[in-house]
């Protein structure tokens, strides 16, 4: 027989038992409140039956369920900071002694420096509560970084469409500078200071753009920070 049948047979056979337990419990309990007992091999009551039945279920559900695993000690202790300043975001979680953990139970802040400080255990089994929590906390996680990946490609879109103008507008200025200097070369008796000036303008807008796209196409080097230091909450309030 395989193992999932052998598994419901037994089940289905604690079942029956658990019922008759409940069924033999109730019939006593009456008895012995009114005094009377239902006749040998008499059948119950459908009205009653479907309830004890129904307690029955309750009781098997509740006992088939796997036993809560405790905690146990913890196995470290962590903290983080973050400031009162509007828009400050917290810190990483960093590893704290267990005197740092409970006094930031007992002073969470804000201290004098504006810094609001909270810690938390590490178990080697976290509670349902902690799993359901850092669960909640993804699933935010993963609705900021949507949102800020739908900034940026908001952002990109009008980069984009800002180089697209000052393409057109450099072009623009090119053409015009050409235009000038063959002028220049074609009509030197009619030159005068004015044109000289757009000339010269028109040169210099259009190196300033020119400019202005080359670093707008450069990737932005990485900046390198040392953390290390950063990520530790203050020691004392």
């Amino acid at each position: 027989m395989p193992t999932e049948n052998r598994s419901s047979n037994t089940a289905a056979s604690d079942k029956v038992a658990l019922r008759d337990i409940v069924t033999d419990s109730l019939v006593s309990m009456v008895a012995g409140v009114t005094g009377l007992a239902p006749p040998k091999g008499l059948e119950i009551p459908d009205f009653i039956q479907g309830q004890i039945d129904r307690a029955t279920d309750r009781i098997h559900k509740t006992l088939a369920q796997p036993a809560a695993q405790h905690q146990g000690e913890p196995v470290a202790y962590q903290w983080r900071c973050k400031t009162v300043n509007e828009g400050s975001q917290w810190r990483h979680w960093v590893d704290c002694t267990e005197e740092d953990y409970r006094k930031t139970l007992e002073n969470p802040g804000p201290n004098p420096r504006g810094i609001i400080r909270e810690a938390r255990k590490l178990y080697t089994h976290a509670d349902d509560g902690e799993v359901e929590r850092l669960q909640s906390q993804l699933i935010d996680s993963r609705g900021d970084l949507r949102a800020a990946i739908s900034r940026n490609e908001s952002l990109m879109r009008q980069l984009a469409e800002r180089d697209a103008l000052l393409r057109g507008t450099s072009l623009m200025l090119k053409s015009i500078a050409h235009k000038l200097d063959g002028f220049h070369r074609d009509f030197p008796g009619q030159w005068c200071g004015y044109l000289d000036r757009a000339l010269g303008g028109a040169e210099h807008q259009h190196g300033v753009i020119e400019a202005a796209l080359s670093d707008s196409a450069k990737p932005s080097a990485p900046v390198e920070r040392d953390t290390r230091a950063s990520l530790a909450p203050p020691s004392s309030a």
